[in-house]
């Protein structure tokens, strides 16, 4: 894996306040990866977790927390990223 500071998810939380993609409120902001972090280490695609722009978004704290590390169908993009890493595997 890159160095913590050469990544993607780096880059991203650089951006602490906007609109949260989840709520739409404009608030604090974290990194939200639609396909849980646990799920792609189970998976053996640890580099995805930092790296995979495509499987991040903003989200405001309370979103994040509430989503926590379930898999969220309504989101537009989670079964086109899981067709893509069972594809990697």
């Amino acid at each position: 894996m890159k160095g913590k500071h050469n990544t993607k998810l780096f880059e991203w939380q650089k951006k602490k306040y906007g609109i949260c993609s989840k709520c739409g409120k404009e608030k604090e902001l974290s990194v939200e990866h639609i396909i849980p972090k646990f799920l792609l280490e189970q998976l053996g695609l640890e580099d995805e977790i930092v790296n995979d722009e495509e499987n991040f978004d903003h989200y405001c704290f309370a979103c994040n927390r509430f989503k926590g590390s379930r898999i969220d169908l309504t989101h537009p993009r989670t079964i086109i990223l899981l067709k893509k890493y069972i594809n990697k595997l």
